[in-house]
């Protein structure tokens, strides 16, 4: 069984890890990307994210289906 995906405060930007490990999975340069990054990998894992606090606390957050990609192309002009 996976482990949570930890969002962690690395200094010099943001990171994921499993939860007990020190091996990184992901640098993002915001807590944001972080959170969308684990957050997708999450919801294909079906494990929660973990996001760590200023306090050093945790919030969990539970992963929500994930938005469809853009659609790519070209637009009718009726959609312009």
């Amino acid at each position: 069984m996976l482990r949570e995906l930890c969002i962690i405060d690395i200094g010099e930007g943001w990171a994921v890890r499993r939860q007990g490990e020190l091996k990184l999975i992901s640098v993002h340069d915001t807590e944001q990307q972080a959170i969308h990054a684990a957050l997708r990998q999450a919801w294909d894992e079906q494990v929660d994210v973990l996001i760590q606090q200023r306090n050093g606390s945790y919030l969990r957050r539970k992963p929500a289906e994930p938005a469809p990609p853009p659609k790519r192309g070209r637009r009718s002009a009726s959609e312009r």
